[in-house]
This record gives structure tokens, sequence and C-alpha cells, in this order.
């Protein structure tokens, strides 16, 4: 009877615990899917700041670049659909650091002009 019991209680540790944060935490898996999710946002927002895929992965060293990537082309879709302009993060970034096609192509074919961002400057100034 008493091995019963305890044959019992060792199979129904596997159950209660698995549905606990705290084996996430303790496997390293809650970082690891917080650092994927901040990685694809690194992406998006280089993507919508203009930066090359490149620049993007020098400027973000730590971040997962799979995970930077699928941000990066997740928001290249998404501006190209809407046709969304791109909003300089920095008015100081350095010309190549801003993706240097003159027009951007859209999904259904036509073109958007990329902003002048030296007259948006001079008119901030």
């Amino acid at each position: 009877m008493k091995n019963t019991i305890k044959t019992l209680a060792i199979l129904m540790v596997p159950f209660l615990i698995s549905g606990c944060e705290l084996v996430d935490e303790l496997t390293g898996e809650k970082l690891k899917k917080e650092q994927v999710k901040n990685s694809h946002a690194v992406g998006s927002a280089c993507r919508q700041a203009g930066k090359s895929i490149e620049k993007c992965y020098e400027l973000n060293p730590k971040s997962i670049k799979s995970a930077v990537f699928d941000g990066w082309k997740e928001m290249d879709v998404y501006m190209r659909e809407n046709k969304l302009a791109i909003q300089p993060a920095d008015k100081n970034d350095n010309e190549e650091t801003i993706i240097t096609e003159e027009k951007l192509a859209t999904s259904d074919g036509t073109q958007m002009k990329k902003p002048n961002l030296k007259l948006e400057l001079e008119k901030n100034n």
C-alpha cells in the first residue's frame, strides 16, 4: 500500500508542475522566448526607421539574427501593403544607414517615393 502511494505521488509530480512558470524559468525557456520577441521588435523598428538589415545586425549584436530578420521582413511587407513611408528614428542618422533606394516598390506594383529627409529636417529646424 505504501509503495502504491509513493508511486502515485512520484507520477503526479510532473503533471502538477507541468503548467508552472517556474519550470520555464529554471530551463531558461522564458528568457529565450522574451529574447526572441525583443529581437523581432528590433527588426521591425529597424525597417520602420529605414535601416538596412545588415546595419540592424551591426547595431544590435546581442539580438537573435533570425528573429531580427523575421521582424524586419514582416514590417517590410506591412509597410509596402499599406504604403507607409519610412520614419527615421534619429534626425542625425548617417545617410548610409538609411535604405538607399529612391523609390520603394509596393506589392501592387506602384511606386512609393522615399521621403526627402533633408527637406523634413530643414522644416523642423
